[in-house]
């Protein structure tokens, strides 16, 4: 048998977050503000994190990347500093204890400090304002930006063909970067990038090797 938790939809009030909360540390995975992703969840703070979700403010929480993916209990130190504030949509319990989790990234974060390590972690994050839309250079680098990704979906069968039509309809520059790279999701650089928290559109490419997250 398996318990299936699901949040009421939030309205808008609901889906405002302050500067405390609570962390799912993540591994081998990176989470994008407007992408919607299924995580697995067996660690025991993390399973008590879900538990107590609907406890918390808001069913938002904070997702950090794991620098090293074999660490088991990870500190401030074991994570990528900067995340993505996250609204947990669904959460299925398995019969093992286990729990997936269906969560839609909303905004980036920094990690401050960390707050507590039990029962789950908690900490505070500032949040991350994306680049001002009338930056001409941000314009015109969103622009190459959504012809190159276009001509890689043209060339990606396993990709819906709507993601173009997507990738058409979102104007502001540091959103589109968002969700190309949730499109994308798994090139070194767009992953290592994200998880460091630079903004894809304002940096130059470097080479990031075969990072792993």
């Amino acid at each position: 048998m398996s318990d299936e938790k699901t949040p009421a939809p939030p309205s808008e009030e609901e889906i405002q977050f302050g500067d405390e909360l609570a962390v799912l540390p993540i591994r081998n995975a990176v989470l994008f503000p407007g992408a919607v992703a299924p995580f697995d969840v067996g660690r025991e703070k993390s399973v008590a994190l879900v538990e107590d979700v609907h406890n918390l403010p808001s069913p938002v929480i904070a997702i950090f990347a794991q620098r090293d993916p074999s660490t088991d209990d990870p500190s401030v130190e074991d994570l990528y500093p900067v995340g993505c504030a996250a609204r947990v949509l669904k959460a299925l319990k398995h019969s093992s204890g286990n729990y997936s989790l269906i969560l839609q990234g909303l905004t980036r974060i920094r990690l401050d400090s960390m707050l507590q390590s039990d029962p789950y972690l908690r900490a505070k994050v500032t949040r991350i304002e994306g680049p001002a839309t009338e930056d001409v250079e941000a314009e015109a680098l969103a622009m190459s930006l959504r012809d190159v990704a276009k001509q890689v979906i043209q060339l990606m069968p396993e990709l819906p063909r709507e993601a173009g039509s997507l990738i058409d309809s979102i104007q502001a520059p540091g959103a589109l970067a968002d969700l190309v790279a949730a499109i994308l999701d798994g090139a070194p650089y767009t992953t290592r990038i994200s998880a460091e928290g630079h903004d894809l559109l304002a940096d130059e490419p470097t080479d990031v090797g075969g990072a792993d997250l």
